[in-house]
């Protein structure tokens, strides 16, 4: 009796072993649309007593990708025609002549990384600052009242300036210096948005991995009246735009404008200087 029970319990045993080496093999051969299992085609689960199937085959057939397969390809179909001679550029510079351009990362699509571009095409405040001072003074110098240096090596020459001296100076030049200050906001201001509008018309240069060869495609570039060029860039994708003149509504206005106050300032800043003589 002993011996039938402890033969039952083998077979109790074996058969759970045969059960749980079924579920594993099914585990590892499970068809999903997500991963796909590749085994040898000669293994044999002995505790399941199968033969494993012969999976020389892919269970997925994955769907052929479209478009460039790499960095190079993508070049080569985004400049078209133009490619060849932006490639030979792209060449000449230093570390690119033997580059393989197929270990390029491959980039997000423009449309993902053109708002990304945008919002890095703005002076920001300090640059800002300093664009406003190319419409303070005609010539060197910052333009504004609390820079001693530019009173006193531009205009100062001989005097002796003290606290007292660029006190009457501020006070006496402080309603014209405000109204040029205003004159070279809204000249800066207008600068801006002539650069993202030429940008959402996509009226400049966009461009991948480097700008060798592509400033020859930019209409803006050998014009006269270039006022300013600022470039963003973002994971690989590149953008220079050019501001002419021609660009801001009423510019003849706004820089005569500024020129006359400008003029007006020096004006009055000189008749100041020249009492303390």
């Amino acid at each position: 009796m002993l011996a039938a029970a402890k033969s039952k319990r083998l077979v109790l045993f074996v058969s759970l072993l045969s059960l749980g080496g079924m579920a594993l093999w099914l585990a590892l051969y499970r068809d999903d649309a997500g991963q796909v299992a590749v085994m040898p085609a000669d293994r044999e689960d002995t505790a399941a007593g199968l033969t494993a199937p012969n999976l020389t085959q892919p269970r997925v057939t994955l769907e052929t990708a479209s478009g460039p397969q790499n960095a190079e390809e993508f070049l080569a179909d985004y400049w078209g025609a133009d490619w060849p001679r932006i490639e030979a550029e792209l060449r000449k510079q230093d570390g690119w002549a033997d580059y393989d351009l197929k270990k390029l990362p491959m980039l997000m699509p423009l449309e993902e990384a053109m708002p990304l571009l945008r919002e890095r095409l703005s002076w920001g405040a300090s640059h800002s600052t300093q664009v406003e001072s190319q419409y303070l003074e005609v010539g060197s110098g910052s333009g504004r009242l609390e820079d001693r240096a530019w009173i006193q090596t531009k205009y100062g020459h001989g005097l002796t300036l003290g606290d007292a001296e660029f006190a009457t100076i501020e006070a006496e030049l402080g309603p014209v210096q405000a109204r040029l200050l205003e004159s070279a906001q809204r000249i800066t201001k207008a600068i801006e948005e002539a650069r993202f509008r030429l940008f959402d018309q996509r009226d400049c240069p966009l461009y991948p991995y480097s700008s060798a060869g592509v400033h020859a495609r930019d209409r803006r570039v050998n014009q006269n009246g270039g006022i300013d060029l600022k470039s963003a860039s973002y994971e690989g994708w590149c953008t220079s735009v050019i501001v002419l003149e021609s660009d801001v509504p009423n510019w003849k206005e706004l820089r005569e404008e500024n020129l006359a106050l400008t003029y007006e300032r020096n004006r009055q800043l000189k008749a100041v200087l020249d009492r303390f003589r």
